[in-house]
């Protein structure tokens, strides 16, 4: 629950920055999904789909819906000593 409210704090900023630069702030979100039941990843997937720059890490591609990942650019890192 203590990620969330931070979460939901951090998107607050997001939105404090958009309403008082007029611009998008960069975003960073580090392995963010695996800590969200279902309705709170499509709830910040919907909220990130809206955001010029984001950098997001994850262990799954899985947690982003296709429309989001055909946005976006995706860079895959392969775990040492495994093929990619």
């Amino acid at each position: 629950q203590q990620r969330t409210v931070v979460l939901a704090w951090k998107l607050a900023e997001v939105e404090l920055v958009r309403e008082f630069a007029g611009t998008d702030p960069v975003l960073l979100l580090d392995d963010v999904m695996s800590e969200l039941d279902a309705a709170r990843r499509a709830a910040l997937t919907s909220f990130i789909e809206d955001i010029t720059q984001a950098f997001i890490t994850t262990t799954n591609l899985g947690y982003f819906s296709a429309e989001l990942l055909e946005q976006a650019h995706v860079i895959e890192l392969p775990i040492e000593g495994t093929r990619s």
